[in-house]
């Protein structure tokens, strides 16, 4: 059995991908870093910021070895420079 996984995106991997949000298919009790690494190997171009990223859920993050079990739209959270 399966699930489906949006990623919402702003910034970089927005940028590079040109699209606002991906969809990905996992195996139920998938954790994050699953669906990460799925998503890395689906568009290597923005696995670079990935590895840099943290996630979020319902407006919180969650951690990488959190575990979903139905459909799911995360939000990817990209490192912002400046100062």
């Amino acid at each position: 059995m399966s699930i489906s996984v949006k990623f919402n995106l702003f910034a970089k991997p927005k940028e590079v991908l040109g699209v606002s949000s991906v969809e990905i298919t996992v195996p139920v009790d998938s954790t994050i870093k699953y669906c990460i690494d799925s998503l890395s190997i689906k568009y290597p171009q923005i696995k670079e910021t990935l590895d840099r990223s943290r996630i979020a859920k319902d407006c919180k993050y969650i951690k990488y070895d959190t575990i979903l079990n139905s459909d799911a739209v995360l939000t990817i959270i990209s490192p912002i420079s400046g100062g």
